[in-house]
């Protein structure tokens, strides 16, 4: 990529290699049963408004059975430094579309967000963000329960030269969606927010709620009559 925008733009320019290799076996109805390989994006060249991303790469790692996602991990690096990475195992019937998977976002720090926040200059400091969620698939994938938590610690910003206070955020959720009745159920949803261990941010569900989607009728239900 090469941009060079007009003035007062940053020109930009970057060079990535991306390989991969993957073999897969597939079921009678041609889904994907099993899938080992892996891919790595790796920038070899990064300058002006990119310079940041110079040495940096993200590899994806997959080993998955009929029966169980052994491991697909999604991961940054910066050089040899690690910068976080996105993970999903656990049982899982591909056939059926039945299991209960943990998907888990960790060591997510200031290293991986100031590279996503360099074109609008943001530094974000001691920042550091997780989440883990078990997600479990029933009837044939139709009936879906997710539960998990997430964590903003120690989030600032900074940005030609004012700095945000530190704030914490905590989030937990507990919610289920049944495609065949067109409806999700939240179960529960806190959220809480501290500023140098005070209070600043509360909120939260005092009961389940139910969210219902209408399903547009067949065609032929809207045609006129002759």
């Amino acid at each position: 990529m090469d941009n060079q925008p007009p003035s007062p733009g940053t020109n930009a320019f970057l060079q990535a290699k991306l390989n991969g290799n993957f073999t897969f076996a597939l079921a009678p109805d041609l889904k994907p049963s099993s899938i080992q390989g892996s891919t790595r994006l790796g920038v070899s060249r990064a300058e002006g408004a990119l310079a940041q991303l110079a040495a940096f790469a993200a590899t994806l790692d997959c080993d998955v059975s009929p029966t169980e996602i052994k491991q697909v991990a999604f991961r940054f690096q910066m050089g040899d430094t690690r910068l976080g990475e996105l993970r999903v195992s656990g049982p899982f019937d591909s056939e059926k579309t039945e299991g209960r998977l943990t998907i888990e976002l960790v060591n997510i720090d200031k290293n991986l967000l100031n590279l996503a926040g360099a074109g609008g200059g943001l530094d974000f400091g001691p920042t550091t963000i997780s989440s883990t969620n078990e997600i479990q698939l029933a009837k044939s994938g139709t009936s879906i329960t997710a539960i998990g938590q997430f964590n903003l610690n120690k989030l600032q910003v900074t940005r030609a030269g004012q700095t945000t206070p530190t704030l914490d955020l905590h989030a937990d959720y507990n919610v289920s969606v049944d495609r065949l009745a067109s409806n999700a159920v939240l179960r529960a949803f806190n959220l809480s927010g501290t500023q140098k261990s005070n209070p600043v941010l509360r909120g939260e569900l005092t009961s389940p709620m139910t969210i219902a989607w209408a399903i547009p009728p067949p065609p032929s239900a809207t045609r006129p009559s002759i």
